[in-house]
């Protein structure tokens, strides 16, 4: 008695074992099956039949296909219920044949990351032209689009028309139209760090994105994690360097230039300013000591706390 509208291989999270099975109607049944696959965006049959027994699963089940609010799909010899699209999307989807609603399920399970041609027809066991054809049709209508990688810029993925694409898949603000590494914009950016640092001599990741925000320099809204990464390189090119912020409770990390010249090696002794202090065998901590580390005039400077 239930009808299976297609064929899937579509992997699955482990259901909760269910508890004892109690007596209930028809309506509660219904009521308990479509929240089940809500919570688990999808549950089998077997696993229904062990919480309502066969007879009423076969009942309620049916029912539930026929009032158009779950489909069953097939993933090897396991029969799995799905809640169908949404009353939108069902509209669209009339007209539609039952391949086409599959290849339609596929697309939506893929979220914003897509699926390529050839998942849909190994997860629906169905060969290439009729896939072909069916994803030609969905595009044709709306419901799907195609978008090009930089993992594989010939081989588009395919997503529900009304979703915005991963970054994972075209690169984010890195890349340009035509899905290559965006050079020119990673050399600004950098500069505009370089210059923001410069001038202000000690900035956190919120003052650096603030100022190339003030520049204009980003055709897009730059988050903290962009202006990190640009941060990253420019510290592994030893252009400037992280400190914590002694003075903010958690010790913030603040950025400041190295000040050495490109392929000079920074020498743990001479780097401080106690390394070459014309005084340094009269410094001494203790109390009425002429020169210490709490008079010492150039090590507020040396930790960037000379503003």
């Amino acid at each position: 008695r239930l009808g299976m509208s297609g064929k899937t291989g579509v992997k699955r999270k482990r259901e909760a074992e269910p508890k004892p099975a109690a007596s209930t109607d028809g309506v509660k049944a219904e009521v308990q099956i479509l929240q089940l696959i809500r919570d688990n965006r999808s549950v089998s049959v077997d696993f229904v039949r062990r919480r309502l027994g066969d007879k009423q699963t076969n009942d309620v089940v049916t029912a539930l296909c026929k009032k158009g609010s779950i489909e069953v799909r097939q993933s090897g010899q396991t029969l799995i219920l799905y809640e169908k699209p949404t009353t939108g999307n069902q509209s669209k989807l009339q007209g539609l044949g039952d391949l086409e609603r599959n290849v339609y399920a596929v697309i939506e399970e893929a979220g914003n990351t897509g699926v390529q041609k050839r998942d849909i027809c190994k997860q629906l066991n169905t060969k290439n032209p009729a896939i072909t054809k069916a994803v030609g049709m969905l595009e044709r209508s709306k419901l799907i689009k195609a978008i090009k990688t930089v993992q594989n810029k010939t081989l588009p993925v395919y997503m529900l028309a009304d979703l915005e694409p991963s970054d994972e898949i075209t690169g984010g603000i890195w890349t340009n139209q035509d899905m290559e590494f965006d050079h020119e914009f990673v050399v600004i950016l950098r500069n505009q760090c370089m210059r923001c640092i410069e001038e202000k001599k000690y900035c956190s990741l919120d003052s650096i994105a603030e100022w190339i925000t003030t520049k204009e320099v980003a055709k897009v809204a730059l988050t903290q994690e962009h202006v990190k990464a640009i941060v990253a390189t420019l510290m592994y090119d030893d252009k400037i360097e992280e400190v914590d912020d002694i003075g903010v409770m958690g010790a913030r990390k603040m950025y400041r230039l190295t000040g050495r010249k490109p392929g000079e090696t920074e020498n743990v002794l001479t780097s401080t300013p106690c390394g070459v202090c014309p005084v340094f065998d009269k410094c001494a901590v203790s109390q009425g000591a002429l020169v210490g580390p709490l008079s010492c005039p150039y090590l507020p400077k040396w930790l960037g706390l000379d503003f």
